[in-house]
């Protein structure tokens, strides 16, 4: 695999959509526990559930910060070349200064310790491989002092040097039955 911190991708059991629902209120109650879900989904769900998973967190009492550029396929698009975490660092309120950073971990941390202390849970899509948004991520992952929520049409990736355990895995890339849409 890679180097420490770097993903790679191994099966994790997959859970269904109530568990995710579940997992999330347990989250969002939770105080100052740093956590990983990943939930693999076509990429036709990715905006409804970026916009379930903030509601989820948000009523569980966490502050979620949402890449909202997915709402269509088209904003999607658009946004593709516009670094995900920078979004997210200004809906955590950083200072400008600190979106200067052009390092992963530097900007990681600021991340991590703004939401740590605004009780924010980060919620966006899991970046592409090889991106600066993916080291940023990968930093996310292993300094694990905040709720980290990605989703992906890809494989469920795992990081090396992070406890499988710590990782919730979510694999909805089947439809989503009647009662799930309703939740």
């Amino acid at each position: 695999m890679g180097q420490p911190g770097q993903p790679g991708q191994v099966a994790l059991p997959s859970r269904s959509f109530v568990e995710l629902d579940e997992r999330l209120v347990s989250l969002g109650s939770a105080s100052g526990a740093g956590s990983v879900v990943v939930v693999r989904a076509s990429r036709d769900l990715h905006a409804a559930l970026l916009a379930h998973m903030a509601r989820r967190l948000r009523t569980a009492g966490a502050f979620p910060a949402v890449d909202s550029r997915v709402e269509t396929r088209e904003q999607a698009a658009a946004a593709a070349g516009a670094p995900i975490f920078r979004e997210i660092a200004t809906q955590l309120g950083l200072p400008r200064a600190s979106l200067l950073s052009s390092e992963p971990q530097t900007f990681a941390e600021a991340i991590a310790q703004a939401a740590s202390a605004k009780h924010s849970a980060i919620v966006t899509s899991l970046p592409k491989e090889g991106s600066w948004d993916r080291a940023v991520a990968n930093e996310l992952v292993r300094i694990g002092r905040t709720v980290v929520v990605f989703v992906t049409s890809s494989e469920i990736p795992t990081w090396d040097g992070i406890a499988t355990s710590t990782i919730a895995a979510f694999d909805l890339a089947g439809d989503l039955s009647a009662a799930d849409k309703l939740r």
